[in-house]
């Protein structure tokens, strides 16, 4: 995380909006719209258990301790990756 981030809290509506997930969810010509349901948070909280479970392995294995950190908007951009690539892929 950059050190301007770091610290502050973080929204899902506002990570939503700055990862490009509101922008698959809009109208055509209306504003951009959430999801429904707070994906970034719950998938954010997804990341984190599985960078939890990697750590404690880790653990396990040398003996030695892990930072897991996530990030709200690097999920909201991972997941937006597909739409970039469709994008991309556009004539």
């Amino acid at each position: 995380m950059s050190a301007a981030a770091r610290g502050r809290g973080g929204f899902d509506l506002i990570a939503s909006a700055m990862g490009g997930i509101m922008h698959v969810t809009d109208e055509p010509d209306g504003p951009p719209t959430s999801v429904g349901l707070p994906i970034c948070d719950l998938c954010t909280g997804i990341w984190a258990v599985e960078g939890i479970l990697a750590a404690l392995y880790e653990r396990q294995r040398t003996g030695k301790g892990c930072l897991v950190e996530c990030s709200l908007l690097e999920t909201a951009i991972g997941f937006s990756s597909w739409t970039a690539a469709q994008v991309a892929r556009r004539p």
